[in-house]
């Protein structure tokens, strides 16, 4: 049976240090589309001199923004990828021998932090996602951050081979993500949190990350990525008990609160 077309489809804003290894990781697929949101880095001249096409698009959010890449795709198979992911020539194998007689196939996801693989802190050993799927059958969630896809149309199948991920550019980079990525988290979900959530969500990814999931076992590495995730998940309710304040929980002069 002839496998069907591909698209691959790649979301972007100003990864000219990246985009260049996804792309090239996607050169075999059928159809190749980059959908940016206003790079200034020079991102769209190279993606379209390495034969991509290039859509500019508004951002509208993480989950609507892969979603009208997979609009704009050629084909109802759609590979989506993030510009800091690569495709490895086991996975491209796996993923052109498939039968494509499911919504779709997950994907194990290995992420680099400081020169090496990493445990997943949110799985006991592996990292999976559904990064291949018919769009007539299924879609991400239009979550704010975390989106994932979903269909109604029968289970996800795993697939062989494995998807690099080179997420971050430092520490640095690493804390400002994890800022954004709180501030979305905390805009989603009103009302002010318990004492007891504040202390108990970052514990519990301590503890899960560090030992359920082994992180603990990674060294230095492991304790520095687990306990910044926690503090992800601190920085969350925080922002959501300021958020609950409204007015009164915004920064005030030294004059405003009484100090001179």
């Amino acid at each position: 049976m002839t496998r069907p077309a591909i698209s691959a489809t790649v979301i972007t804003l100003n990864e000219v240090d990246k985009v260049k290894g996804c792309l090239d990781s996607v050169a075999w697929a059928d159809d190749v589309l980059v959908l940016d949101s206003g790079s200034v880095d020079g991102t769209v001249e190279l993606a379209r001199s390495l034969g991509a096409r290039v859509v500019h698009q508004e951002w509208l959010g993480y989950g609507r923004q892969k979603n009208r890449a997979a609009e704009l795709a050629a084909n109802d198979w759609v590979l989506n990828l993030d510009a800091d992911e690569r495709v490895t020539p086991a996975l491209r194998d796996a993923l052109l021998g498939a039968a494509f007689d499911v919504p779709g196939y997950s994907v194990v996801r290995r992420s680099d932090f400081l020169g090496r693989w990493h445990r997943p802190v949110h799985r006991p050993s592996v990292e999976r996602l559904v990064r291949v799927y018919d769009r007539r059958v299924a879609a991400f969630t239009e979550a704010a951050v975390h989106e994932k896809v979903v269909s109604d149309a029968g289970a996800f199948v795993d697939l062989e081979g494995v998807l690099d991920h080179y997420g971050f550019r430092g520490v640095d980079d690493l804390v400002l993500r994890l800022n954004r990525y709180s501030s979305l988290l905390a805009a989603e979900r009103p009302g002010a949190p318990s004492l007891l959530r504040m202390v108990s969500r970052p514990a519990a990814r301590l503890a899960w990350g560090l030992l359920r999931h082994r992180g603990a076992l990674d060294g230095r590495r492991g304790w520095a990525y687990v306990g910044l995730w926690a503090a992800h998940d601190l920085l969350v309710e925080v922002k959501r008990f300021e958020r609950s304040l409204g007015p009164a929980g915004t920064a005030r002069l030294p004059e405003e609160a009484g100090h001179r």
